[in-house]
């Protein structure tokens, strides 16, 4: 599992709040296990078909995990297609 941490404002400027935000990565693997799929070609399926989130990096893929949590628990493969 990865954590990124992505900043805003100027770091240098001793006066400006910085807000910082995690964002949680998960590869494929975890995101399989997640969605209880053994199968690189269902992620696909469901990418392609189902609106499931595209990988943030593709070399080793790797998801955003609030995305797919958010994917699962608005209905997954059952969510109306947009």
């Amino acid at each position: 599992m990865y954590e990124y941490r992505f900043y805003e404002g100027n770091r240098s400027d001793a006066g400006c709040e910085i807000n910082m935000a995690n964002i949680e990565m998960i590869d494929e693997k975890e995101a399989m296990s997640m969605l209880k799929v053994s199968s690189r070609a269902t992620i696909w399926k469901y990418t392609e078909h189902h609106n499931f989130p595209k990988p943030i990096r593709t070399h080793p893929k790797q998801y955003l995990k609030s995305a797919v949590e958010n994917w699962i628990l608005s209905g997954g493969i059952n969510r109306i297609s947009s």
